[in-house]
């Protein structure tokens, strides 16, 4: 079974300290995460963590072109989920062993927050079937070219939201590919042509798990999120 719980806060995420401006925001943050996150399944072992914070306009600025530090973001972040998903863990939010991380601009100070998942590892700390973008892949152990050339490894969260973000512009102006094929080669020109084409693939099948894109014959449809 794969172990995997997402969730949504949304408010104006704040670092882990704050010099200056509104610092009442701090705790009102962390309230929000925890509020948001307190009845989720206890995580005790090992877990990657995965994070999108989405920051309105006035967090990127002159003085400060790309937007709060993220490891600042994480800090808080992880110390309230010490307080609640990771409340029975030794060393609280020791357990994370790997992080997937982004920050991300949006238009509306209304969509600002985070986008979390965490993911339980086996004791080994071998990543569950869960980051893998498709159960219809081949055992790693296939030699053949054949299955070789259809292992995909998992998509960063950062070449997911530049996807989406993508994806989201080419729709509005009725310009998405309508193609299975198209879409694939959109996803590769985005996270660029000089990746290797397995991290298109492990990007469209994330999309694809997500339910953002249904694929039905040679045709796509969306299903986007706002």
């Amino acid at each position: 079974m794969i172990k995997s719980q997402r969730f949504k806060v949304r408010g104006v995420p704040y670092p882990h300290t704050k010099a200056t401006g509104n610092k009442e925001g701090l705790q009102r943050w962390s309230c929000a995460i925890i509020e948001k996150t307190a009845n989720l399944k206890k995580v005790a072992g090992p877990c990657l963590v995965r994070a999108t914070f989405r920051l309105a306009p006035d967090k990127f600025h002159d003085a400060n072109p790309f937007g709060t530090d993220l490891d600042n973001l994480l800090k808080r972040f992880f110390d309230a989920l010490g307080k609640t998903v990771f409340s029975d863990a030794p060393g609280k939010d020791a357990c994370v062993v790997a992080i997937e991380a982004a920050k991300v601009m949006v238009d509306n100070p209304s969509e600002s927050g985070v986008d979390g998942e965490i993911i339980e590892m086996r004791d080994d700390r071998a990543p569950l079937e869960v980051v893998r973008p498709s159960d219809e892949l081949p055992p790693k152990k296939e030699k053949s070219k054949q299955s070789a050339s259809k292992v995909v490894e998992a998509a960063s969260v950062t070449q997911v939201e530049l996807a989406i973000a993508d994806l989201r512009a080419r729709y509005a102006k009725n310009k998405a590919p309508k193609t299975a094929n198209g879409l694939l080669n959109t996803i590769h020109a985005k996270i660029g042509q000089d990746r290797p084409k397995t991290e298109a693939q492990s990007v469209f099948g994330e999309l694809k798990k997500r339910e953002y894109v249904v694929i039905k014959g040679r045709k796509v449809e969306y299903k986007l999120p706002e």
